[in-house]
């Protein structure tokens, strides 16, 4: 499986801005772009991976607790697809172990680094230089934004999207 740039700059904000939002929207614009009926679900697991960690950072446990037990069901499902991304498969199943436990147990929300495989960790390394990002960093848990960036964003098309759905619902019954 070739590793798409969608999947890159997810990577990236993951790994450099720990902009969880935005890898959220970044993976989920690209799974999109195919038909419903092709859609890969690797990239929901991926997905549910950042918004687990976005919920965590921001202390609701709740939330956390089902997206992450979400994305291990998903990418345990596409074991092939994410090691053939260059995910390290066993590595990642041990780190969402680890992040469950620590929020079973009440610990602090902490950043992760994904188990990346070479060619694939040293494309994102060289994309963060080309793109003036520090590789590996720690969540800025100051930042408003970076927290709280649902109740900071433009929610109109996703209103408009939720409200097509419910008429196309309704006129099919």
């Amino acid at each position: 499986m070739s590793c798409p740039n969608a999947f890159i700059s997810y990577l990236l904000e993951f790994h450099c801005t720990r902009d969880y939002f935005e890898c959220h929207e970044i993976l989920e614009e690209y799974w999109k772009e195919e038909p419903s009926n092709r859609r890969n679900p690797v990239w929901v697991g991926f997905i549910q991976l950042a918004v687990s960690l976005y919920h965590y950072r921001r202390k609701n446990m709740n939330g956390a607790a089902k997206s992450l037990s979400k994305a291990r069901r998903i990418l345990t499902e596409e074991r092939v697809q994410v090691e053939a991304l260059g995910i390290h498969f066993k590595a990642l199943l041990q780190l969402i172990s680890e992040v469950e436990n620590d929020m079973q147990n009440g610990k602090e929300y902490k950043s992760i680094s994904l188990p990346l495989k070479d060619p694939l960790l040293d494309r994102c390394q060289r994309e963060s230089k080309e793109r003036k990002l520090c590789w590996i960093s720690s969540s800025d848990l100051t930042d408003f934004h970076l927290i709280n960036r649902h109740k900071t964003r433009d929610r109109s098309e996703v209103i408009e999207e939720r409200a097509k759905q419910l008429l196309n619902r309704r006129a099919q019954n």
